[in-house]
């Protein structure tokens, strides 16, 4: 199984479904690749709920929301849930900023980026979502710039523990858990299914969660801040 980020994995995928290997993708998908499933989050429905549960939180339009999320397309899953994301709170009469997490050795490092947004936007920072395990890093942003929860709504994606600390603080308002325990779980289920009953076969008893005849959706929680503790 592959947790692929980028087009360079497409080769090696296509040659093992090629010589007969069963592969899933796990989490981040290439479905310009022929992997035979897809074990994961829903990206691009996942941008779009995020959107929405931020939505209640913000300051009536105008007002500038910032997303750090992927603002290239060499990465589609996170592009997808990015820009979903970003269609809504367009929708909603918002100018919204995206800047691309740029990962390193230690996470993400996009204080600077955020800090100039928080200076220069027009109209003013309302809201900010983090779209990745990163997201954190929005609230500290926020506190950097001086800002509350009042000041800015704050939503986020995973449960790092520093994004707890942010939800127990008020900046991060609501997070979006992905279900990985259950990718893992699912994932050497499926592959053990597809060498003995083989793929169709497989796919047939996984129908209730798949959304078409490649993706198997492990579905997402969506935890506000004052349900943390009961999640």
């Amino acid at each position: 199984d592959f947790k692929p980020f980028r087009d360079e994995l497409i080769e090696p995928i296509n040659a093992a479904v090629a010589a007969g290997i069963p592969v899933i993708t796990i989490d981040s998908d290439l479905a310009a690749s022929t992997r035979d499933l897809y074990i994961g989050t829903m990206n691009a429905a996942a941008g779009a709920t995020a959107a929405n549960t931020l939505k209640p939180f913000l300051a009536p339009a105008p007002g500038t929301v910032v997303i750090l999320g992927q603002a290239e397309n060499n990465w589609p899953d996170g592009y997808n849930r990015t820009m979903a994301a970003k269609n809504v709170l367009d929708a909603a009469g918002y100018t919204v900023s995206v800047l691309t997490a740029n990962w390193t050795d230690s996470g993400a490092t996009d204080l600077a980026a955020m800090a100039e947004a928080f200076a220069n936007s027009d109209p003013p920072v309302v809201g900010m979502m983090g779209m990745f395990s990163n997201a954190w890093e929005c609230a500290q942003a926020a506190e950097t710039a001086g800002k509350t929860g009042n000041d800015v709504a704050i939503v986020a994606f995973d449960f790092d523990p520093k994004t707890v600390q942010y939800m127990q603080s008020g900046l991060i308002k609501a997070t979006h858990a992905q279900r990985q325990y259950y990718m893992g779980y699912m994932t050497p289920y499926v592959i053990y299914g597809m060498n003995v009953l083989g793929k169709e076969k497989t796919k047939q008893l996984l129908s209730a969660q798949m959304i078409d005849q490649y993706q198997f959706n492990t579905g997402l929680d969506v935890v506000p801040a004052d349900k943390m503790d009961a999640y």
